[in-house]
């Protein structure tokens, strides 16, 4: 079994190229892609290093790549989503921001008590 980001063995006749399928430089040594602001760990996907844009989005971690959402988010230099920095300069954007945020949040915080509850019901904790 496998897991998910994790590096796969490679069958090419053509030399071993540094940049994978996401355009980004892979360190073989330690085992991490270099985004441009910080390196990435396709293993867990989390940065290493925090967020030089962090201040602007205090609500969200910032460790976590592409907000926990690479399906609908792109983050291209390990810089926060371009979605959400351009969004970010309308003056609602700003707003809707902190609503997605806010929500967001919370929906984490509640599903962390439910299952710290289902777990507790279950004889786990």
């Amino acid at each position: 079994m496998s897991q998910i980001g994790s590096q796969k063995e490679e069958y090419s006749s053509s030399e071993d190229l540094p940049y994978k399928f996401n355009g980004k430089q892979f360190d073989k040594e330690t085992g991490l892609y270099y985004y441009g602001a910080r390196y990435l760990n396709p293993m867990v996907n989390i940065w290493y290093g925090v967020d030089p844009l962090a201040e602007k989005f205090l609500s969200v971690s910032v460790y976590c790549y592409t907000m926990c959402n690479p399906i609908n988010l792109i983050d291209e230099d390990g810089l926060f989503p371009k979605q959400l920095i351009k969004l970010h300069k309308t003056f609602f954007g700003k707003r809707i921001i902190i609503l997605l945020l806010s929500l967001w949040r919370m929906f984490f915080l509640l599903s962390l008590v439910l299952t710290n509850r289902t777990l507790k019901t279950q004889g786990y904790m």
